[in-house]
């Protein structure tokens, strides 16, 4: 019987550690992620205070608005208010941005649990058609207003799809998606406030 070497038992104690090291990180994500959305909804007065702050204001309350999983937060709403005394297109632009950046909670969501899948057949088609069509699917459901673009989310990092590929096409999609909303919404506040 060969008695395992010095070299061969550290490496095993290496991964051993990058391993657990990873599950803690994990963890560490689902809390955080779980403890936003809980202070999102103890607090939804002190978000609509952040519209005093003009376009960071509108980045931090589209950021945070979309850092709740499939529960939508209203942010939009403040967004559009805010569409009436800014600059609608760089209004669009920024809190589109806040919003992807939120978005990426249930991304991370999802990476944090995927300890949790056990890797099969079923598995490996779902990171198939993820890597074939994930980008499309991401920019589809980042672009019109739901609340599936989370579960999207979710499945992309559960999939481990990347997640600059993940951040890129939801900007892609968000970011049109605020400037409509912005721009509709200053220009409907600006009529609706004429003489």
């Amino acid at each position: 019987m060969p008695i395992p070497d010095n070299k061969s038992k550290k490496a095993s104690n290496s991964q051993h550690f990058k391993s657990k090291k990873k599950i803690y990180l994990q963890i560490l994500i689902l809390l955080l992620v779980v403890g936003c959305i809980v202070l999102i909804f103890l607090y939804p007065e002190k978000i609509k205070e952040l519209k005093k702050y003009g376009y960071l204001g509108g980045f931090l309350i589209a950021m945070i608005a979309n850092m709740t999983i499939v529960i939508p937060a209203p942010g939009w709403a403040v967004i559009v208010a805010l569409a009436g005394i800014l600059d609608p297109w760089l209004l669009g632009l920024v809190s589109g941005l806040g919003a992807t950046i939120g978005q990426c909670t249930a991304y991370l969501l999802g990476y944090s649990s995927m300890a949790l899948i056990k890797e099969g057949p079923k598995y490996q088609k779902a990171t198939d058609l993820m890597q074939r069509w994930g980008s499309l699917c991401i920019f589809f459901f980042a672009l019109i207003p739901n609340p599936l673009v989370d579960i999207v989310g979710m499945a992309a990092g559960i999939l481990k799809f990347p997640f600059l590929r993940f951040f890129f096409f939801c900007a892609l999609g968000t970011i049109p998606k605020y400037l409509f909303l912005t721009l509709v919404g200053g220009w409907g506040l600006e009529f609706l406030l004429a003489p």
